[in-house]
């Protein structure tokens, strides 16, 4: 056991030891013994004992805990990816956001990652969860979640694990800046049509991004990255397209 394991087991015992004495019986014996079996399960100790000061300091609920508690337990007993939960958690908690809102972003996010890991098939363990992280985390984004399910289940032995998580970043960044869905489609299903989709182009959010600052539209720049895509283009062959290179990348006037 490492020290910093050790730090950890002791100052979640610590807290949660102050919280238990400002509970009632039942309420302490849910929350005591839930803390117990997302320890055991192996969920990372610094979230949750973050999660048990915010309690303590009155910012969550012991109730809200309790469920926040039981997703990463879910999480961990399903090996969904545990990482885009405990970061959620952490963000929600630094901002002060109220419990209830943490948990409802908590519970929306393991609907769409256990619909996810239910459409993946054909994978190893690992092989699964990266494709689990890669199209849940678009869904996080904003990717509408039946887009990627279709995907998953229309495509995934035609595309393979490497193509998949490529389209599915590549569809994260457009979303995250606020590419409509309809055109994030379009150059996803053109990915996957062509399997021409490397691993660079996971930033087509930047040549996007570039073509605003030079007043391209986002329409013009799909139909260009499908047009490129289906030619087994690069996506530096994108650029050209758009009328610019990596080099003047930032440039724009």
């Amino acid at each position: 056991m490492s020290r910093r394991f050790r730090i950890c087991t002791i100052v979640i015992s610590i807290l949660l030891a102050s919280v238990l004495l400002a509970c009632d019986n039942s309420s302490a014996g849910k929350l005591e013994d839930t803390v117990e079996k997302v320890s055991v399960c192996g969920v990372d100790e610094k979230p949750v004992s973050r999660l048990l000061a915010a309690v303590l300091d009155s910012r969550i609920s012991r109730d809200d805990a309790v469920s926040v508690l039981g997703i990463l337990l879910d999480v961990c007993r399903h090996d969904l990816p545990e990482k885009p939960f405990t970061d959620r958690l952490d963000e929600g908690l630094g901002k002060r956001v109220p419990g209830p809102l943490v948990l409802r972003a908590l519970s929306n996010m393991h609907s769409d990652f256990r619909a996810v890991k239910a459409a993946v098939s054909g994978f190893d363990d690992k092989e699964t969860q990266q494709v689990v992280l890669a199209a849940g985390m678009a869904v996080t984004q904003g990717v509408p979640l039946e887009f990627v399910l279709d995907c998953i289940r229309d495509y995934q032995e035609q595309a393979g694990r490497n193509l998949l998580i490529t389209v599915f970043n590549a569809a994260r960044g457009l979303a995250k800046i606020g590419v409509a869905p309809k055109f994030v489609e379009m150059i996803v299903l053109a990915g996957i049509d062509s399997g021409s989709m490397d691993r660079s182009w996971q930033h087509v959010a930047r040549v996007v991004a570039e073509a605003r600052d030079r007043n391209i539209s986002d329409a013009d720049v799909t139909a260009s990255a499908v047009d490129v895509l289906k030619d087994n283009g690069s996506l530096a062959d994108l650029m050209v397209s758009v009328g610019f290179t990596e080099r003047d990348m930032g440039h724009s006037k």
